[in-house]
């Protein structure tokens, strides 16, 4: 797997609303959330759960002049059963150079919809992300909201998501805590190009009074085999308030192998 990392200085940090030790609210969402997705798994009366899911990973490692290596994994899993959709996703990020590392990310996300019919749902989300050297210990969001397939065919797949939800933002070694409502909104497109290959784009947005998060992935993924395939990435994330010290622009290009089931 290559990656390549972009970000660095300035800007201005956040503003404390909360004391650092308070139990996050919204982590009975992120559990809620959970008990939903254990619970459908264990009813008797429904019919055997389909499953789908993606496991990406990669690594590069180089040694002489320079010694560094980079890390990536990537899980999601999907689960459909009449009126129900569950998505869960897992990735984590480790890039180190000459034994000191520069880049550590960890991210988990899970959503439950409920479909009215084949085109029209409702969401409940939650994603917990932590990430070193940028300043930010974590961050927690959830939100829940409606979500449309604008575009439903074999070829391709457009659908949009909006919705009311929080955020807390706890910042590095013992900084300010900030905890504000935020409106998320969300565009995926998938398209398969043929059988072999296929794009997908993904643009998030999480505005709030303090700041506001916008985030675009390109996914494109070639066939080597049924399940085998090799992917090439690009995300771009803006953040439009950052600590001091902190640029607002991250980038990340990868390149890695997917196994598909």
């Amino acid at each position: 797997m290559i990656k390549v990392f972009s970000g660095g200085t300035k800007h201005s940090g956040f503003i404390s609303t909360r004391p650092r030790n308070a139990a996050p609210p919204a982590l009975s969402v992120s559990l809620a959330l959970a008990a939903l997705f254990t619970a459908q798994a264990s009813a008797a009366k429904e019919p055997a759960p389909e499953w789908s899911g993606i496991v990406q990973a990669g690594v590069v490692m180089t040694s002489g002049n320079a010694e560094s290596q980079t890390l990536s994994g990537k899980w999601t899993l999907i689960r459909e059963v009449e009126n129900w959709r569950s998505n869960l996703r897992l990735e984590g990020i480790n890039q180190s150079s000459n034994d000191e590392r520069s880049v550590e990310r960890y991210l988990g996300a899970v959503q439950q919809d409920y479909k009215f019919n084949e085109l029209q749902y409702s969401f409940l989300r939650s994603e917990y992300m932590t990430e070193r050297f940028t300043g930010v210990e974590y961050e927690l969001t959830a939100a829940l909201g409606y979500g449309h397939r604008l575009i439903d065919t074999e070829a391709q797949r457009l659908e949009i998501e909006f919705g009311p939800g929080y955020r807390r933002t706890q910042l590095e070694e013992g900084g300010e805590v900030t905890e504000e409502a935020i409106l998320r909104s969300s565009l995926g497109y998938l398209w398969e190009i043929n059988d072999t290959a296929r794009f997908e784009q993904e643009l998030t947005n999480e505005t709030g009074s303090e700041k506001s998060v916008t985030k675009s992935t390109s996914t494109l993924q070639t066939k080597v085999s049924n399940e085998i395939s090799l992917s090439v990435g690009y995300t771009l994330r803006h953040t439009s308030q950052v600590p001091v010290g902190k640029e607002k622009v991250d980038t990340e290009t990868t390149l890695s192998l997917a196994f598909a089931y």
